[in-house]
């Protein structure tokens, strides 16, 4: 008896010891996540931003976080007295390090984390965007916009709050992306069904010639905005649809012809 209680006892103090190593070694694999702080020594509060950067923060971002914020209130205008934390990197290293230790690919524009409530941006990514396809794609995240890349991560922050995180994962892809893209894009009210008339002719055009995740997120973007401002159905209406985001793409691209 005594033997047995000696095996049990050292059984549990192995799992003990084994589960303390496993959260130490989460912990230092996140650890840039958890306490960033030492590599963006720049912070203030502008608008609902809290900002934090790697480097001083100049006027063009202040300018875009400006634009970023009224984007967000023409759909939430509740979050006026809220604060949302911002990371800006300028160094892609930097940002590459953060994406990694939260499973993203270090080759995108920005990334949530949902569950510290942090928002990261590669300036560098969205200025090289831009560069590369720019107002071509104007509306887009191919627009290489700041304001857009901050409005669409803070829109997958608000989802999560109000679905809540774990239901938030369960939606399908392009519904939750679309509808960040929907929500980032800079459309007047006199002229989103122009737009997403434009969207269509580039994407009958040029979609092709982009990176499938790319073309996911534009079509994703034209489905929801489809849906939402021709078909006039509510976000509830959209995440309860029950099909495959090639079907209704090519349903709705068929009767935007049809008009």
């Amino acid at each position: 008896m005594a033997f047995r209680r000696t095996r049990i006892f050292r059984l549990i103090a192995t799992a003990t010891v084994a589960l303390v190593i496993a959260t130490m070694l989460t912990v230092a694999r996140v650890f840039d996540l958890l306490f960033p702080s030492r590599h963006f020594p720049f912070n203030e509060r502008y608008g609902i931003f809290s900002i934090y950067s790697d480097v001083p923060v100049d006027n063009p971002q202040r300018s875009a976080l400006r634009d970023a914020e009224n984007r967000l209130l023409r759909h939430y205008p509740n979050i006026r007295e809220r604060y949302f934390n911002l990371y800006l990197c300028s160094k892609k290293e930097l940002y590459e390090l953060l994406a990694q230790q939260i499973g993203h690919s270090g080759a995108s524009q920005g990334f949530h984390a949902h569950p510290l409530g942090r928002t990261f941006i590669s300036t560098a990514f969205v200025k090289d965007i831009a560069r590369r396809y720019g107002e071509g794609w104007q509306g887009t995240l191919l627009e290489g916009s700041l304001a857009h890349v901050v409005s669409h991560e803070i829109v997958h922050q608000l989802m999560a709050e109000a679905q809540g995180f774990i239901q938030s994962r369960q939606i399908a892809r392009w519904k939750s992306e679309g509808y960040a893209e929907y929500i980032s894009a800079f459309w007047s009210d006199t002229n989103k069904i122009a737009a997403i008339d434009s969207l269509r002719n580039r994407l009958h055009r040029y979609g092709h010639t982009l990176h499938p995740i790319r073309r996911h997120y534009i079509e994703s973007q034209f489905i929801v905005a489809y849906l939402t401002e021709i078909r006039k159905m509510s976000l509830e209406q959209i995440f309860a649809i029950d099909k495959s985001r090639k079907a209704l793409l090519l349903e709705l691209l068929a009767a935007e012809n049809n008009q």
